[in-house]
């Protein structure tokens, strides 16, 4: 139930009942994060948009899918130069 969501000027993140708005001012860096947890005869992948703010703070957004995280990667990349891609 992660949803991505690119404005004008801020990224809303919805996370079942929990909204996040990020300006893009505030983001110095991006990158996806994925971890494999293991729960008895079953492995999950989370998927995560990291976002790290100016003060070294890394928010960690739930995705559902992989490719959303690309596409808002690649997204800054494009509008959002100041915006580094990576740790």
């Amino acid at each position: 139930m992660g949803e991505i969501r690119l404005g004008d000027t801020l990224l809303v993140h919805r996370y079942f009942f929990h909204t996040k708005c990020i300006r893009y001012t505030d983001i110095v860096n991006a990158y996806l994060m994925t971890e494999v947890s293991e729960g008895g005869d079953f492995s999950h992948e989370e998927i995560s948009l990291c976002i790290g703010d100016p003060s070294g703070k890394v928010w960690r957004l739930h995705a559902d899918y992989k490719a959303y995280v690309m596409e808002t990667l690649d997204w800054f990349r494009e509008h959002q130069p100041h915006i580094r891609i990576g740790k």
